[in-house]
Formats: C-alpha cells, sequence, structure tokens
C-alpha cells in the first residue's frame, strides 16, 4: 500500500512537471513570439520594428521570469519614441508576474517531492517498487489525457468565454480588460497568439506524456520478460 501512495504521489508530481514545463517552453521563447507577430500583422498594427518589439517581449519575458525589477522600456512607436506600457498593462502584468511565481514555486515543490518518493522507491527492492511507479504512470496519465483531451475540445470551442472565466478565476480585478485602440499589450498579443500557445502547450504536454507512458510500458515489459525468463 505504501508503494502505491509513493507512486501515486510521484505520478501527480510528475505530471505537474510536464504541464508547467509545456507552459515555461513557448512563453518564454522569443522565436514563437516572433512567428505569432507575423502571422497577427502586430509590427503594422502597432506601428513598430522588428528590433524595438523584440527588445520589448525579451523585457516582458525577462519581467514575468522576475528578472527585471519593472516593465519600464521605450519603443519608437508610429515614429514616436515612448515608453511601450501604460500602468494598467503595468499593473495588470504585475498579477501575471505573481501567477507565475506562484507556478515556479508549485513545480519546485513537484520537482523536490517527485525526487523524493523517486528514491523512496529503493528503500524497498528497487524492481517492485518502480514497477508499480510504472503501473501508477500509465494509469493515472490514461485518465488525466483522456480528460484533457475532452477538456481541451471544450475550451477551443469557445476560447474567448473559457479565456474570460480563466481571468476571473486567478485575478481579482477587471485590470487584464485592456482596450486594443489605447493599450499596446493587447495588440502584441491578442487571442489568435493565446489560442496558439494553449495548443502548443497541450500539444507539449500530450507528447512528453505519451512518451513517458511509453518509456513506462517499455519497462514494465522488459522487467516482465526478465522475470519469466528467470521462471
Amino acid at each position: 500500500m505504501t508503494k502505491w501512495i509513493f507512486a501515486i504521489i510521484n505520478t501527480i508530481c510528475l505530471i505537474i512537471i510536464i504541464l508547467f514545463t509545456a507552459i515555461e517552453l513557448p512563453t518564454f521563447n522569443y522565436a514563437f513570439y516572433n512567428y505569432e507577430y507575423n502571422k497577427n500583422s502586430a509590427f503594422e498594427i502597432v506601428g513598430i520594428s522588428s528590433y524595438d518589439l523584440e527588445k520589448v517581449t525579451i523585457k516582458l519575458m525577462d519581467y514575468m521570469k522576475d528578472d527585471a525589477e519593472d516593465l519600464e522600456v521605450y519603443a519608437n512607436i508610429n515614429g514616436v519614441n515612448r515608453e511601450f506600457f501604460n500602468n494598467l498593462e503595468k499593473s495588470h502584468m504585475v498579477d501575471v508576474k505573481n501567477l507565475f511565481q506562484i507556478g515556479y514555486a508549485i513545480r519546485n515543490i513537484a520537482v523536490v517531492v517527485f525526487f523524493i518518493t523517486f528514491l523512496c522507491a529503493f528503500v524497498y527492492k528497487k524492481r517492485p517498487a518502480l514497477r508499480e511507479y510504472a503501473k501508477s504512470f500509465i494509469s493515472i496519465i490514461l485518465i488525466f489525457v483522456t480528460a484533457c483531451g475532452g477538456l481541451v475540445l471544450v475550451i477551443l470551442s469557445n476560447f474567448d468565454k473559457y479565456f474570460t472565466i480563466f481571468h476571473e478565476i486567478f485575478f481579482d480585478n477587471d485590470m487584464w480588460i485592456l482596450d486594443p485602440a489605447t493599450d499596446l499589450l493587447i495588440n502584441i498579443v491578442p487571442l489568435p497568439f493565446f489560442i496558439d500557445i494553449f495548443k502548443v502547450v497541450i500539444s507539449l504536454f500530450f507528447l512528453a506524456a505519451i512518451v513517458m507512458m511509453i518509456i513506462s510500458i517499455v519497462y514494465l515489459k522488459s522487467v516482465n520478460n526478465k522475470q519469466e525468463v528467470r521462471e
């Protein structure tokens, strides 16, 4: 029973690690932003050069990672050198940064607990305990992926609606409601940007989960084959 408890905790931690890593990869990848900027005509809509928007984006990413103290960055917008982010955008990004810092803390705790529970497998006989871990991962990830698959389809059927619900749950103010006429942030990362990043995150998560599940299945088969040979 104890082995199963450790195995379940280990699996949940691994799922958290995979999920947050899948979120982090596109969120802090300028190549992804640049692709979206071109796709959504952000340079033309904002009236900014690729050099200046790259500078703004790197500042934004550094701020979300808590590697920058503020969001003060200037850019040439339609021929006028001005500060890119206004006070409303800065206030909203404070909330966004805090959300990311909470996410980092959760992932870091999950990493620690994952390794602790993994090492606990060696308190028992190595092979039987790891077998339980592999079985646990396969069972839980199948349930999780199936449930997530249905949820993803529901969200994509009306992304705008569920994107709004997400903000209402995780933000206790309305500073996330930006106006494209006055707020440049919503022009560089409009709704299609978030739809695409959502798809990338889900794809990365599912891919990593499937790879881990295949590894677990291969491991179980190898263990069973060795056991049959010995018998």
